[in-house]
């Protein structure tokens, strides 16, 4: 809805004058980055920069709420007997509110986060390993290239991904240090149902009429957005799941090398010589690592089943590969 149309009421019918319309664009704002935090869940940057954001629009929510309430006697009645002083005590607005002082005059956000290693089979996670700290900088993938490490050698997922749907993964919470047992980005889901409620409030207030802001059932509150899985960055995991013939990956004169991660640097895993070949599935190109390097998942190595560290990367150039056979989408 754009701040110039007439909003629709919960009858179908169109209020004649909205009384906060300012107050609507900021919750809409404040929407749109909740969003941006869900979809950056696993860049810490980038969701740092979508919080700081929130908290300055949500914030802006009340302020320009309480200029408009003063253009219609029955909103500014409204306002200052019962929205101002339940806004003025609710603990969460107040810490919100605090940090969003502190990003903006005083220093950037300190936001930490701790994650757990899981084993998922069909998106549901089935078994845990202990919590671990996870640093603000260590992104998404990263993080799941440390959880491939981690695991291996458990008793966890099939080296192979021979089972339909399983696969390991990781459940980052990012937290605040003033709001501590409780992962930000579902406060700040809470705290925009908060504020929805108030402009709903605000539009009975002005003319009895209901106006309802579309954030129910909105994707945002569905969750998941936490859990960051193997099939999600490695379309090679549903290729094994769906037994698929295997790649042939040939060493080149330099022989092959496969890795742990995307770099000269990660440990080597598995070498092979000039004119050796293994098996397994190759992913696509993906910009989440340098272009030089493509990632597969190993099924064997001459004749050999490989048993352990079969999630691997190499240099794409080092290897000659030969599709297998994909099976056709109905």
């Amino acid at each position: 809805m754009s701040r110039n149309e007439p909003p629709v009421n919960w009858t179908g019918g169109v209020e004649p004058e909205c009384p906060c319309p300012s107050s609507h664009d900021k919750l809409q704002e404040a929407h749109y980055f909740i969003h941006e935090m869900v979809d950056k869940y696993h860049q810490p940057d980038e969701f740092r920069f979508s919080l700081s954001a929130f908290l300055q629009a949500s914030r802006s929510v009340t302020l320009f709420l309480q200029v408009e309430a003063a253009a219609s006697p029955a909103v500014r009645q409204w306002y200052e007997r019962t929205a101002q002083p339940q806004l003025a005590t609710d603990a969460d607005l107040k810490i919100l509110n605090s940090l969003r002082v502190q990003t903006v005059h005083r220093a950037a956000l300190a936001v930490n986060s701790h994650a757990t290693i899981g084993y998922y089979r069909y998106g549901m996670c089935r078994l845990t390993l202990p919590m671990v700290q996870m640093a603000p900088d260590t992104d998404g993938f990263t993080a799941l290239i440390m959880a491939r490490m981690l695991v291996d050698g458990l008793p966890l997922a099939n080296p192979q991904r021979v089972w339909s749907g399983e696969e390991i993964g990781v459940d980052r919470q990012w937290v605040l240090e003033e709001l501590p047992g409780r992962e930000i980005t579902k406060v700040c889901i809470d705290t925009l149902e908060k504020l929805r409620r108030v402009i709903f409030d605000a539009h009975e207030a002005h003319s009895g009429l209901h106006f309802e802001f579309p954030t129910g059932g909105c994707a945002h509150g569905r969750g998941g957005y936490t859990v960051l899985r193997e099939s999600e960055l490695f379309p090679e995991i549903s290729r094994a799941w769906e037994a698929e013939s295997p790649d042939r990956l040939v060493a080149g004169r330099n022989g092959l090398k496969f890795l742990a991660g995307p770099s000269p640097a990660s440990p080597v895993w598995h070498e092979l010589a000039p004119g050796q070949h293994a098996d397994g599935w190759v992913g696509p190109r993906s910009t989440q690592w340098g272009s030089g390097y493509s990632s597969a998942l190993l099924r064997s190595i001459g004749r050999k089943l490989v048993e352990r560290r079969t999630a691997v990367f190499f240099e794409t150039q080092a290897a000659q590969v030969s599709p297998g056979r994909r099976r056709r989408k109905r």
